[in-house]
């Protein structure tokens, strides 16, 4: 479960701290605020539909698997979009991504509280491992490492994890629906 929460933010923390500074290198400083809005109006959106299709119909771990590969999907097409004419399709692969992300930070915990032993105790220690993974992403892999702030390199590094925890997510322990 903490290699999932490590995952999980790694894929966010890959891009979203830095495509502020990607939009500017590429000439789309105009976009900057819709690229930021994409996340807050998912996670206000999501919650009603995925909500109800895991509380009813599919396991919390297996829907994560989906959502994960179609987010990582999205954010690895996007770069190729981004262009001041074609910026407004780079907008809605970033809202596609979200939305097929924004869903997993509820999903996540559910995996986590209902396969923990002692959640109360043991959560807090699963939970580190996403602020360490979006720490890792941001800091050192994009900006340091890779020093791609400005490129298409940080959708890749998150498409990448994506694909990587959507895997990993249908080995996670069998969450249904209650």
């Amino acid at each position: 479960l903490s290699v999932m929460m490590f995952l999980l933010f790694f894929v966010w923390g890959a891009w979203f701290p830095t495509v502020g500074a990607f939009l500017n290198a590429h000439g789309m400083s105009d976009r900057i605020a819709w690229a930021y809005s994409c996340t807050p109006i998912a996670a206000i959106i999501m919650p009603f539909f995925m909500g109800l299709f895991a509380d009813r119909f599919i396991n919390a771990e297996r829907l994560q698997g989906i959502l994960m590969i179609l987010s990582g999907v999205f954010i690895g097409l996007a770069p190729q979009y981004a262009v001041p004419e074609t910026g407004g399709i780079f907008i809605m692969l970033l809202m596609a991504h979200a939305l097929c992300f924004t869903p997993n930070l509820g999903l996540s915990n559910t995996i986590c509280l209902k396969n923990l032993d002692d959640p109360a105790t043991d959560y807090p220690r699963v939970r580190i491992f996403a602020t360490l993974g979006w720490i890792v992403a941001t800091m050192f892999v994009v900006s340091l490492w890779l020093k791609a702030d400005p490129t298409a390199t940080q959708f890749y590094v998150a498409a990448i994890a994506a694909i990587a925890v959507g895997l990993f997510s249908f080995t996670l322990p069998r969450t249904p629906p209650p």
